[in-house]
């Protein structure tokens, strides 16, 4: 059998301290960090210095095999197409004014009135047609599963579609729907958690700080002062606790907000909870000095996880890094133009909720398959629709496979091509080891409380 091959330094094998234990990191193909005895580490350099042949009799040799480490014929299957994702924009206006909002075109600070949002949000007889289509697509592709994030602006401000919107499609019993929803956490919770509970829609909330530079970040006009927003969001947080909905958190890291990373994460973990940690879209890049004080903060951070984090709380799940699948070989960060589309309250289509200003079709019309087809020959989607023709930089990086250049909506508007690296590359690639190598101390924290 053939062994994989080291050449792009792919595949590394780290000690973890005096105790014995290594981890392994296959960078080709990643299947997750691996957590390996002395013995089984020597075993795995042997091979690749093509000391032995590899055995598959040996238990050694055959465990490091199913766990993609040696050999290219990886775990990895290539992903069911049997899915469609899909940002569901039930009103075009929020609540906040958050200076770093991609959204296009969004009405900010809008008030809280039915005569004031009506105009800007979805109706119910449009989201008839909407879940229909939706559901006739997936039945016309085969696909058997279609997950719905509701979004806007702020979805809560249109509470009442959503619930209209979640009942009428549920009556589709041969397709599996699944709900989503993202919210600023600023909603009546009296409101909003029944709906949650009713159609069992998953909750993510933005946090962007802790306490005042979350406020300084995300708050309310009322008579033209600002109103933070913490208070609130916690209230509702702890309402949602209490009847069994377990939120998770994103936090969009800002120069403001970066050093805040250590109080929010005790805070978060505290209840038990988990978080995405993602960078600001600005069009335009930071300069050296805040990236760097963005890396030693977030360095800080994992370091501090590997070794004191909750082994019951693992990282990857709660304590996320962007779109990072260190279990999943991935050339793009996302499925846009294929596997997910962002649907506005008017039922136009649009690759991703970045891009709403750029309108590929309309639901309303059934053209979401016209507009699919659309964007595989956009020449601004080309390479996000078929990944497989990014021939960048990027390329050849041995990290790609785990930060597959991040968002690529993001490097467009900044660079104008995906063929470039990130305008937060520096931080991504002085990341990556770190996280990893945070990922196989908390393995190892696991290892040693079983002992």
């Amino acid at each position: 059998m053939k062994p994989f091959s080291d050449k792009k330094k792919s595949l590394i094998i780290n000690p973890l301290g005096d105790n014995g234990f290594h981890f392994a990191f296959n960078f080709e193909n990643p299947t997750g960090v691996k957590l390996l005895t002395n013995s089984a580490a020597q075993r795995l350099i042997s091979i690749i210095n093509d000391e032995k042949p590899i055995d598959l009799n040996n238990s050694i040799d055959f465990s490091l095999n199913k766990s993609g480490l040696i050999t290219e014929a990886i775990l990895n299957t290539k992903s069911s197409d049997k899915k469609l994702s899909v940002w569901l924009h039930a009103v075009d206006a929020c609540n906040l004014s958050c200076f770093y909002c991609y959204i296009p075109k969004l009405k900010k600070a809008v008030a809280i009135e039915s005569n004031t949002l009506n105009k800007f949000s979805m109706n119910s007889q449009d989201a008839i047609v909407i879940a229909d289509n939706l559901i006739a697509y997936c039945k016309n592709n085969e696909i058997e599963n279609l997950h719905v994030k509701f979004a806007g602006g702020e979805p809560a401000l249109n509470i009442n579609l959503i619930d209209y919107f979640c009942a009428h499609i549920k009556k589709q019993s041969d397709i599996f729907v699944s709900f989503g929803m993202l919210t600023n956490g600023v909603f009546d919770s009296s409101q909003v958690i029944p709906v949650l509970q009713r159609h069992k829609i998953s909750l993510s909330i933005s946090l962007d700080g802790y306490e005042l530079s979350h406020d300084e970040i995300r708050f309310e006009i009322v008579g033209k002062r600002k109103h933070g927003t913490w208070a609130k969001i916690f209230e509702n947080i702890q309402s949602a606790l209490s009847v069994d909905i377990h939120p998770y958190f994103l936090y969009t890291i800002t120069p403001s907000n970066n050093s805040d990373l250590f109080k929010f994460s005790d805070f978060i973990h505290e209840l038990g909870l988990g978080y995405r940690l993602s960078l600001i879209r600005s069009k335009e890049s930071y300069p050296s000095e805040i990236q760097y004080e963005i890396i030693g903060n977030l360095s800080k951070l994992y370091r501090n996880l590997g070794e004191n984090l909750d082994v019951n709380l693992p990282i990857a799940r709660y304590a996320k890094f962007s779109e990072w699948n260190i279990k999943k070989k991935k050339d793009i960060v996302c499925t846009s133009s294929r596997k997910y589309v962002a649907i506005d309250q008017n039922g136009n289509i649009s690759s991703c909720q970045m891009n709403m200003n750029n309108k590929f079709g309309n639901l309303l019309k059934n053209e979401l398959e016209l507009s699919l087809g659309r964007m595989k020959t956009d020449s601004h989607l080309l390479k996000i629709a078929s990944p497989n023709l990014r021939d960048g930089i990027c390329n050849s990086c041995e990290y790609f496979y785990v930060c597959s250049g991040g968002c690529p909506e993001h490097t467009i508007k900044s660079f104008g091509t995906i063929d470039v690296p990130s305008p937060w590359c520096k931080v991504f690639g002085s990341l990556v080891p770190i996280y990893i190598e945070s990922i196989a101390r908390q393995m190892l924290k696991n290892v040693r409380n079983k002992i």
